[in-house]
């Protein structure tokens, strides 16, 4: 299918892990100082934003991902699981995780065949160097022969305290939710228009700006949120050796001046982001477009002026406008951050269509998604890959680009068919998924589960999927208050 549709820089791939897994990335914190001030500066403002508009959240629990220290286990309620350790780590009592660490998990991602990264390995030796990984790195055996295996994102797991904490994440990113700047229903076109220049931009290494604004972060919300995100950064990693033959616990040496690359699996990642764009955004309408600070931090969750509107989710981001200002803005944002201009633009999965005026799902994601898909063995899709498969195609014969429909569509079934599997007998199997599905009371039609976006998914159509449970906002708001320092619990309404 890729060599079909002029992509040989996915076909002879993989999803699999390359032989030696990377440990986490390490830098000077010198390279993030005009970000760290910048951020410094402007945190206060975004945090008495958002505090004012604080509700208890009903907050979600993964059932399919793996509990961290001390237990390391996949339990069956994770809910359940955690409830004898609530009280304890609002309490302030950490003892039970001062002596563990970090573990690391991985994604295998979909990227093309020349694509090279840099990564930080660890040898028998405990010689921690960098490389390069080129194609050649990945090759892997298979049964059907040498192929080219996925890129190796980690996933941190965090001790059992992560979880706990997670409700005041997810409260400060519900504020950001409920703004036209930072919500994108990208699947019934409710969002702000494109009408002006228009420009998406990418932010590379996004990880690195992360952790040193997240720790200033952690200080500024205080309490016992403070003190689980200082014990973090003072847990080793377990990583295992380039050859696996041995595991190291690695120590960031901070008191020489270097940071590390932010837990993925830390639930501070998506709200902080937003607050790093923020502090951005907001000192660019300051300085350049002449709002006080004080209008700054609404004005930017509002979506900007037709100057300079914005679309924001963590690093992915667009905005048009006016050209100078939206030029202006790209090299503002290139003080602070990585940045580079998204060719054809990019947000959130759906490339923008010039000539139809819309966003639109891509070829590249259709095929990627069904022939490289990320998705675990264990997972709903897998359990019912022919339901998983006409979900998909729904999805894409309304979003995504015209050729998919026309051509790829098609083409699959020219060759399903000639494998004795025509389509008509792929809707039967589905209808037969589908009635399991109802049985197991699974609700898997959501467009933002198949297309593997449950992040952006409302609590309930979490629940609804069968892979979640979840704490009501009378369970969290007590969490909340022992998060918070006393002094920003008393600037909420809660």
């Amino acid at each position: 299918m890729f060599d079909r549709f002029s992509m040989p820089q996915y076909s002879h791939m993989v999803t699999a892990e390359m032989k030696s897994r990377p440990i986490p990335h390490v830098f000077e914190s010198k390279i993030m100082r005009p970000l760290i001030n910048l951020f410094t500066e402007w945190q206060p403002h975004t945090m008495r934003w958002y505090l004012k508009q604080l509700e208890a959240p009903y907050q979600t629990f993964n059932n399919t991902s793996r509990v961290g220290y001390p237990t390391f286990t996949r339990p069956d309620d994770k809910l359940a699981f955690l409830r004898p350790h609530i009280s304890s780590v609002c309490g302030g009592d950490l003892s039970r995780y001062e002596d563990g660490y970090i573990a690391m998990n991985v994604r295998c991602q979909v990227d093309p065949r020349g694509k090279e990264r840099e990564f930080l390995f660890i040898s028998d030796d405990n010689d921690v160097y960098m490389k390069r990984i080129t194609s050649e790195n990945r090759l892997v055996r298979t049964p059907v022969g040498v192929r080219t295996c996925s890129r190796t994102r980690l996933v941190f797991n965090l001790p059992e305290y992560n979880l706990v904490k997670q409700p005041l994440d997810t409260a400060i990113h519900n504020v950001f939710l409920r703004y036209p700047a930072f919500h994108h229903d990208m699947f019934n076109n409710r969002l702000l228009p494109v009408r002006g220049y228009h420009i998406c931009m990418d932010v590379k290494h996004f990880e690195r700006a992360t952790a040193e604004c997240n720790r200033i972060r952690a200080a500024m919300l205080g309490g016992v949120y403070s003190k689980c995100a200082s014990l973090t950064a003072a847990l080793p990693f377990a990583v295992p050796t380039d050859d696996w033959r041995g595991a190291r616990k690695v120590f960031v040496d901070r008191i020489g001046g270097y940071s590390d690359q932010y837990a993925s699996g830390d639930s501070a990642v998506a709200p902080s982001q937003k607050e790093i764009l923020m502090a951005i955004y907001a000192s660019f309408f300051h300085k350049e477009l002449g709002y006080s600070k004080d209008a700054c931090v609404q004005q930017v969750a509002l979506g900007g002026d037709h100057r300079l509107t914005i679309r924001n989710y963590g690093d992915d981001n667009s905005f048009d406008g006016d050209k100078k200002v939206v030029e202006a803005f790209m090299q503002y944002a290139a003080l602070f951050l990585t940045v580079e201009e998204e060719k054809p633009p990019k947000f959130l999965g759906f490339v923008w269509s010039t000539e139809r005026r819309k966003w639109e799902l891509p070829i590249e994601s259709y095929l990627t998604k069904n022939y490289l898909s990320e998705r675990a063995p264990h997972t709903n899709f897998r359990k019912y890959p022919f339901m998983g498969w006409v979900e998909k195609r729904k999805v894409y014969q309304t979003l995504g680009q015209p050729i998919v429909a026309s051509k790829v569509f098609p083409a699959e079934d020219d060759l399903m068919a000639s494998f004795g599997l025509p389509w008509y007998e792929i809707l039967r199997r589905a209808d037969i998924e589908r009635q399991e599905s109802m049985r197991a009371n699974i609700e898997l039609t959501n467009p933002l589960f198949t297309l593997e976006k449950d992040y952006m998914m409302t609590p309930e159509q979490r629940i609804a999927t069968g892979l979640y449970t979840g704490l009501k906002p009378e369970d969290t708001l007590p969490i909340l208050k022992a998060m918070l320092s006393a002094e920003n619990f008393k600037e909420t309404n809660l």
